[in-house]
């Protein structure tokens, strides 16, 4: 995931909130809702990442401190810039100031996208975080800015996979270390997880319980009819590249070789590339069985 955003900005409101609030006032349905997000995507945490297009234009790994936020401190912020909030449910938590709706939607148990909608002329931006076993989670962000090149608009995608690290401080002070050393048939094996399924036309979403085998660089996702993906191309320090002429997609492994972030789409019709996000797309978090 992306952690380099503007604090008390839209999704940096929900993302990195160093800056506090103020207090929104009474509970609400929607406070376990931040509670639960941040219980996940809060704290200390290192990744491995794949960005671009097709997220194979750039493999790196991160660290950093996101700093939690309550749905009060988020409430009261929003009202700060002019704003006010109108969806507040367990599950579901939308509020708009200055022209942009940002929304935190819950798919299921552990699984969450923060969605930040400026609309036709202002862009989007949306972000799922998908909790696995034993701290990690899996990070899929696509960013559409419209109108740039193309109708369809430039799109830019980051896939992540994600482990806690509790000895990073809250300054977010941390080096990346020596990266893990990776071979491309590091992704063989069992996997047990889940896929997230996310609506961009009514911020909604959900999950269901997958499987997945690989075997030299190939991979089925036994609970789903005739999935099998081939993953040939290796970058280190952890993405592999589909290289179907149908199916564009990739997938990113955590530093301790025991999480993974997949997502494939139907081969783009232009340049621009999909987004995972997309009709027909689909977004996986593994955990290594």
């Amino acid at each position: 995931m992306n952690r380099l955003r503007i604090c008390c900005s839209f999704a940096g409101l929900l993302l990195l909130t160093a800056c506090g609030g103020g207090g929104g006032g009474d509970s609400s349905p929607a406070d376990a809702l931040f509670a639960d997000f941040f219980a996940i995507y809060g704290g200390g945490s290192r990744s491995i990442a794949g960005e671009g297009v097709n997220t194979a234009a750039r493999a790196y790994q991160d660290c950093g401190y996101t700093d939690s936020t309550s749905r009060a401190d988020a409430t009261q912020e929003m009202r700060t810039l002019g704003g006010s909030v109108s969806l507040e449910t367990e599950d579901k938590w939308c509020a708009g100031a200055q022209g942009t709706t940002l929304c935190l939607v819950r798919m299921g148990d552990g699984a969450f996208a923060v969605d930040e909608d400026a609309g036709t002329t202002g862009g989007r931006s949306v972000e799922a975080v998908v909790g696995l076993s034993g701290g990690r989670y899996a990070g899929f962000e696509s960013v559409i800015l419209p109108g740039i090149v193309s109708p369809v608009g430039l799109v830019s995608n980051t896939v992540s996979a994600t482990v806690r690290d509790d000895g990073i401080p809250p300054s977010g002070t941390c080096s990346n270390g020596t990266a893990p050393t990776r071979g491309g048939s590091d992704i063989n094996g069992s996997w047990s997880g889940k896929r997230v399924v996310y609506d961009l036309n009514n911020k909604t979403g959900y999950q269901q319980l997958h499987t997945m085998v690989c075997a030299a660089q190939a991979c089925n996702i036994q609970t789903r009819l005739f999935i099998d993906l081939s993953f040939p191309e290796f970058a280190a320090p952890g993405v592999w590249r589909t290289d179907s002429q149908f199916i564009q997609g990739g997938a990113v492994m955590s530093r301790d070789g025991q999480a993974l972030a997949l997502w494939f789409c139907p081969l783009a019709g232009s340049a621009q590339g999909p987004t995972p996000f997309g009709t027909d797309c689909e977004l996986y978090g593994f955990t290594r069985s």
